[in-house]
């Protein structure tokens, strides 16, 4: 038979499934890198999120290959926006990872995703760039609309 990942105790823990739950969400300043701190968690395995600072920081014992995942979506007006992970502080340019620009209208959104090679106590954030000073979106209309995913990779 075929041997699952869960039938030999392995797990992609930590996880984490973190949104915007306050809408509109986190307030962004016009063409500055501004961190998106996500207010709520559906899940956090390990308690490895902190909804104060933003930060998805690596727990003891759980070094590796890390996939992360956000899409953030505006509330109103003609934006330019850009998504971006961070690993750690994003002081060395290999350590931010660029999603795709994005310019429209209300409700627009963009998605960045990536992998990290990341020790104990590395964080992993979102940021995003924009034109205009608005707020991301957050729980509203049925929907999540801003959230942020991350996980530990097996086998890799």
């Amino acid at each position: 038979g075929v041997i699952t990942p869960n039938a030999i105790g392995l797990t992609m823990k930590p996880a984490l499934h973190a949104y915007q739950n306050t809408h509109p969400g986190t307030a962004l300043t016009a063409d500055t890198a501004t961190k998106v701190i996500f207010d709520s968690t559906l899940y956090d395995t390990n308690s490895a999120y902190d909804t104060s600072t933003g930060l998805f920081t690596v727990p003891s014992g759980n070094a590796g290959k890390y996939f992360a995942v956000s899409t953030i979506s505006m509330v109103s007006s003609l934006t330019n926006i850009q998504p971006l992970l961070y690993k750690n502080s994003g002081t060395s340019s290999i350590d931010i990872i660029r999603g795709t620009g994005v310019y429209d209208d209300a409700g627009s959104s963009s998605t960045v995703s990536g992998t990290f090679d990341l020790s104990v106590g590395d964080t992993v954030s979102v940021y995003v760039t924009q034109t205009q000073s608005q707020s991301v979106e957050g729980l509203g209309s049925g929907r999540q609309a801003t959230y942020f995913l991350a996980y530990k990779l097996i086998g890799a």
